[in-house]
């Protein structure tokens, strides 16, 4: 049964700690981001390859952002334990801006 929230007041810093699904999730989502970035330059350096076959382009444009999440999730499988003993040894990172709390209606803060 999934959890109802409800808002709270607005926040000027918060201290974060990510759990393991949700390091993979973002380094996966960083890693494709990247691989989006890098096709034009995956493209440029394999110009030879693209003028004799034209299709390899369309693999580019599919492969390239694969790849780059594939080994963001996987970075962020390898680093965890190291990431964890960092974030506890500096109880969390510290994050600025403008951020809304969420507390559960059954009362307990998350």
């Amino acid at each position: 049964m999934p959890v109802k929230y409800k808002w709270s007041e607005h926040y000027a810093a918060c201290r974060l700690q990510l759990d393991l699904s949700s390091l993979i999730r973002m380094s996966g989502l960083l890693g494709l981001c990247s691989g989006v970035g890098l096709i034009p330059l995956i493209i440029y350096l394999s110009a030879e390859a693209v003028t004799q076959n034209p299709s390899s382009i369309v693999i580019i444009f599919l492969i390239a952002p694969l790849f780059g999440a594939l080994n963001g999730a996987a970075m962020g499988i390898v680093a965890y334990p190291l990431y964890k003993w960092l974030s506890q040894r500096a109880k969390g990172q510290t994050y600025t801006g403008i951020f809304v709390g969420l507390i559960a209606e059954d009362g307990a803060q998350q």
